[in-house]
Parts: structure tokens; sequence; C-alpha cells
């Protein structure tokens, strides 16, 4: 008699209201960490088109700072400026022409060098331009196009 009133005293959690309980919060610490891991992704891609952005308008300053050779500013997707000369035109004597292909070499350098696998175009449309900056957002995936940002301005 006397040990069946102990059983009946017995208070307390059983073990699968334990595991009921440590699988929920398993679930939901799992949870909260893709949440982290799709936060930094995103804070990383907005990173990426804010550099974008960044570059596409400091090149139309420069456009702006050289209204002379505007249309020297043309470059497609792809296109090296190798032969761009050695002369720093910050500092040195240099033309308009050369000044702007000055400008593109250095926005171009720029483009490689902060975005993975960045490349810009700069063609005229209509009574301004369009800058399209291009870069890789895969983060390694396979079959992904590269993102592209569209700045477009008048002068």
């Amino acid at each position: 008699m006397h040990l069946i009133n102990i059983k009946h005293r017995q208070k307390g959690s059983s073990l699968i209201e334990v595991m009921v309980a440590l699988t929920i919060l398993a679930v939901g610490l799992l949870g909260m960490a893709q949440l982290q891991n799709r936060s930094s992704q995103d804070n990383q891609t907005a990173y990426y088109y804010s550099q974008a952005v960044f570059l596409a308008e400091d090149l139309a300053e420069r456009m702006r700072s050289n209204p002379t050779a505007h249309s020297d500013y043309e470059i497609a997707l792809d296109d090296t400026l190798s032969t761009v000369s050695t002369t720093r035109c910050e500092t040195g004597n240099c033309t308009a022409s050369q000044l702007a292909s000055w400008d593109l070499k250095r926005w171009k350098d720029d483009l490689a060098e902060l975005l993975p696998q960045g490349d810009g175009s700069v063609t005229s449309v209509g009574d301004g331009y369009a800058f399209v900056v291009q870069f890789d957002d895969s983060r390694g995936k396979a079959d992904s196009v590269p993102a592209s940002f569209t700045f477009r301005v008048r002068f």
C-alpha cells in the first residue's frame, strides 16, 4: 500500500514532454538560424546594389565635368581599355578625349574591384545616357543570370 501512494504523489515532466519541448526548441532555433542567414544574404545584395548606384553616379558626374567628350564615354559590356595612356589625368594635362578614356578605365577597374565579376556599359539614349552595371550575385547557384542595375541620366 505504501508504494501506491508514492507513485500517485510523483509530479514533474515525463520523458515524452521533455522530448517534445526540445523538438520545438530545435525547430525554433533552426528557423532563427535560417532567418539570420537570409538576412545576411539580403544585406550583401543591398551592398552590391548601393555600390552599383554609387559607381554609376560617379561616372555621370565625371561626364558632367567633361561636357565636350560625352560621346567618348560610350562603352559596351566586356569592352576592355588596355590601350589607355598611363598618364594620370588628375595630375597631368589631358585632352577631353583622353580624360574620357581615363575616366572609363578607372570606372571599369572600380567595377571589377568592388563588385563580384563587375562590369559596366554606357550607351546614348535619346538626350541622355544609360549606365548599366552588372555583377554576379548568384552565390554559387547554378544557371543564374548576372544581376544588373540601369541608371539613366540627362545632361
